[in-house]
């Protein structure tokens, strides 16, 4: 039982997760003493399993999402509160059951054991294997009986932990086996990475625990094979199915690849890339793996080469520009830059990336003339001020200017809000306030672009701006909601002013909003605390 107090459980869980467990004492089931600590469960959202031990100072765990990311939850202080709550736990009452076991005949221990072992399917399990190699012997049966047990298409919450336990238990005695068997094991451990990868995938492994032992036995098989290194040929083979055909976990990075694999093996493995690209030349897997590798070569040329085969997206020819960028071969950035767009993937990215690259080389025209033919295609802010960098930069930014206006106008029609709004927050930006009204009052704009403009008219036509922003008002309201009311008792604060340059009578506007939503205490607080009263 750990030694602790109320004011440890204070310091490891914070006032906010202490508060909360306080809340949660009652939720607490059986404790449970472990020879270094405690554990029960704790019913909240779902059930958890916390635990209490000590390691110099006291250590929670618990398996709740908070407690996974290594924080001493809710959970834990709530279990520490049980424990300090309960006069018949802790160090005063713990009997030395260590000294109490060394003194126990052999024989006795041993159905003391085996009994345990009848009840408790995980301890049986790490007692056959460790029987299964005692004595140096290996037993592979056995081991393969057990890894073959790893293999599961469901798993329930409940059955993760006593997975994991098993699974941990055969890549310990695996490892156990690899100075002397090590060419013996390695089959095994590629099951078991096989399983376990399948096991991670399949929903329950929130936290990652299957996918952490995957690991840990790619690992024990990579030491496997640096003891006792297997045929090339075979291993290269194994690990390209793995990669390409296998679950997602363990992750083999190509560095780990090029570590195991001899030229005999890498050249396998290349090979099989190759073959596997030309009947799925749109895996994902196979696409990373065959850049990756290609990348590792150092190869500019050839790693283009590879991206060059699929040329589906802007994305794709920016990717080339960058690694010739980085090779200071700017001209070769540029031509394939210019290829997306006369191959249909002209992204916004992409354009803004060669018009940069055109000025940065004196073309200035080519700049203006790639931004003006895109503006043409795509309107947006960013497509917008790119144009007018480039027309600044040749000093034509005025009839550029009216022609993108132009674009704009035809393209802001009564069903496409998009350009409508875009083209409305364009003149408020250039301070043409009495266009952007127009257009307001012609083509459907969001609220916030209408408020925006209806702000800057109201130095001169304020009626006009209490018009726009008494229906905004009312709107948020209507939205019954305490953010809908805060909305609009912000609205009309920002609009009072302007009711005395209109002449409008705001007070009676305010009087009226009040008596016809007297029933809306929320409302009238909003507006009690902006002062509308």
């Amino acid at each position: 039982m750990p030694s602790f107090t109320d004011a440890d459980l204070r310091r490891l869980a914070g006032d906010t997760s202490y508060r909360r467990g306080v809340d949660y004492v009652d939720s607490v089931g059986a404790l449970q003493d472990l020879p270094d600590g405690v554990a029960a469960t704790v019913v909240g959202m779902d059930t958890y399993r916390a635990r209490l031990y000590t390691v110099n100072e006291l250590v929670g765990e618990c398996s709740c999402p908070y407690g996974q990311e290594g924080n001493f939850c809710k959970h834990c202080v709530a279990v520490g509160l049980r424990v300090l709550g309960d006069p018949d736990t802790g160090p005063a009452h713990a009997a030395d059951v260590r000294a109490y076991l060394d003194g126990l005949p052999r024989a006795e221990l041993v159905e003391h054991l085996w009994t345990r072992a009848g009840k408790d399917p995980g301890l049986y399990t790490r007692l056959r294997l460790a029987a299964s190699v005692a004595g140096g012997a290996a037993d592979l049966g056995v081991l393969r009986a057990q890894v073959a047990r790893l293999r599961t298409e469901w798993l329930s919450d409940m059955d993760v932990a006593s997975y994991l336990d098993t699974a941990e238990a055969v890549i310990d005695t695996l490892a156990a086996l690899v100075d002397d068997h090590a060419a013996a094991v390695q089959p095994l451990l590629r099951d078991t990475i096989r399983h376990l990868g399948d096991a991670a995938a399949i929903g329950v492994d929130d936290g990652g625990e299957i996918g952490e032992v995957a690991v840990l036995a790619w690992e024990t098989y990579v030491n496997a094979c640096v003891v006792a290194p297997p045929d090339q040929a075979e291993l290269a083979a194994w690990m390209l199915d793995l990669q390409l055909n296998g679950p997602d976990q363990p992750e083999i990075t190509v560095q780990e690849v090029l570590e195991l694999l001899d030229p005999t093996g890498l050249a396998v493995y290349r090979a099989g890339l190759d073959a596997a690209a030309q009947d799925s030349p749109r895996s994902w897997r196979l696409k990373w793996l065959r850049e990756s590798l290609t990348a590792e070569a150092g190869d500019t040329d050839a790693l283009v080469a590879c991206l060059a085969e699929d040329l589906t997206g802007a994305y794709q020819y920016e990717r080339i520009a960058e690694l010739l960028l980085a090779d200071e071969r700017v001209d070769d950035a540029i031509d394939w830059l210019e290829r997306g767009p006369a191959d249909g993937h002209a992204g916004e990215s992409l354009v803004a990336t060669l018009r940069d690259l055109y000025g940065r080389t004196g073309r200035h025209a080519d700049a203006l003339a790639l931004s003006e033919n895109h503006f043409a295609t795509w309107q947006s802010d960013r497509s917008y001020s790119g144009l007018r960098e480039a027309a600044r930069a040749v000093e034509e930014w005025d009839s550029v200017r009216a022609r993108a206006h132009a674009v704009l106008h035809e393209a802001a029609t009564e069903t496409n809000m998009r350009v409508g709004d875009l083209y409305a927050r364009i003149l408020l930006d250039e301070d043409d306030i009495p266009a952007a009204w127009s257009l307001t009052q012609r083509r459907p704009c969001t609220a916030e672009t209408r408020l925006a403009i209806a702000a800057r008219r109201a130095t001169t036509h304020p009626g006009d701006a209490v018009d726009v922003y008494e229906s905004h008002i009312e709107a948020a309201i209507d939205r019954v909601d305490k953010a809908g009311y805060a909305r609009a008792a912000k609205l009309l604060d920002t609009a009072r002013p302007w009711y005395l340059k209109a002449g409008r009578d705001f007070a009676g506007y305010l009087d009226a909003l009040r008596d016809l939503h007297k029933r809306k205490r929320n409302l009238l607080a909003a507006f009690d605390a902006r002062g509308l009263r």
